[in-house]
């Protein structure tokens, strides 16, 4: 697991606390729906730590090039292209092309696709929503609000889906069309609070 904890303490690598609501459907046979939300019913709720990739992946980047770690890409099609390179450590970024190279069947592609807001500094929370048709979430991040809610799997089409982008927009204004308040975490009532390693 990676330790994000040192990297609270400089914005430049956009990692931040943040408040998250878990939410599911109200059931009408419920007597007693506790915490509702968007109009939806509070099943958990934390803080947690929030990773901006894109300042995140950036600032990493520049640290490690002023320790000077060289950066290239290259293709590879064969196992027998990675042995044969002079270097003590590599990083494999190939993604889903690591089942290709490493001749592993059980890779296959979950196709996610996220609609980009303008940024609003107002937002300090996340949510995920679960209900029928599929998941709707939302989290902030310094450049942009991140609507999501795609898990498409053995599907590898990388271009968006207007109807998709229709769905997210859709279902995120019908939630918000019942906003009455943010649920505040208060340390009674947090059953999970994530806690750094010492």
């Amino acid at each position: 697991m990676v330790e994000f904890t040192p990297f609270l303490t400089e914005p430049r690598y956009g990692v931040y606390w943040i408040d998250h609501i878990q939410m599911r459907p109200l059931r009408q046979d419920s007597q007693s729906p506790g915490e509702i939300f968007l109009g939806r019913r509070v099943t958990d709720k934390f803080r947690t730590i929030m990773v901006d990739p894109n300042l995140y992946l950036a600032a990493l980047m520049q640290d490690l090039k002023e320790m000077g770690v060289k950066f290239w890409t290259k293709k590879f099609t064969a196992l027998g292209e990675l042995t044969g390179l002079p270097h003590p450590a590599l990083v494999n970024c190939s993604g889903l092309g690591a089942g290709l190279l490493f001749g592993d069947e059980n890779m296959y592609p979950i196709r996610g696709q996220l609609t980009l807001l303008k940024p609003q500094p107002e937002i300090d929370y996340s949510f995920i929503s679960r209900q029928p048709g599929g998941v709707l979430y939302m989290f902030p991040r310094r450049g942009n609000i991140v609507l999501g809610g795609t898990h498409q799997r053995g599907y590898d089409q990388l271009l968006s889906e207007p109807a998709e982008v229709e769905r997210q927009l859709r279902g995120h204004g019908e939630l918000m069309a019942s906003l009455r308040g943010i649920p505040r975490m208060d340390p009674s009532d947090v059953q999970s609070l994530w806690a750094p390693k010492l």
